[in-house]
């Protein structure tokens, strides 16, 4: 049985930044496993690449690479998303292949 939703958040590390540390940018298990699965399902064995616009923490672009050797991605947010991003993308060994842009 897995722990209630906000048992689940409290105990979570929540990186922010330092211009809006209100902010907590934070893949929940459940986005990623939702992302996971689209990366899984759709065909993207046609594309090379895939850009996320409003992407956060680089969940997304993440899960997709991870799932296609292939594919590089961009992932953009507002510029003070983008520590907490890059954070996010290293910790899941992407860095070579997600690139992290504010707009």
């Amino acid at each position: 049985m897995q722990a209630p939703f906000f048992t689940h958040l409290r105990a979570s590390p929540r990186p922010t930044t330092p211009e809006w540390p209100h902010l907590v940018f934070l893949p929940f298990p459940f986005i990623a496993g939702n992302f996971t699965l689209l990366a899984q399902k759709f065909p993207f064995a046609r594309f090379r690449s895939l850009g996320d616009l409003g992407g956060s923490s680089g969940v997304l672009c993440c899960a997709v690479v991870r799932q296609h050797p292939h594919m590089t991605a961009v992932s953009y947010d507002l510029p003070p998303v983008r520590q907490a991003a890059e954070q996010y993308v290293a910790a899941q060994g992407c860095q070579d292949r997600v690139q992290v842009s504010g707009v």
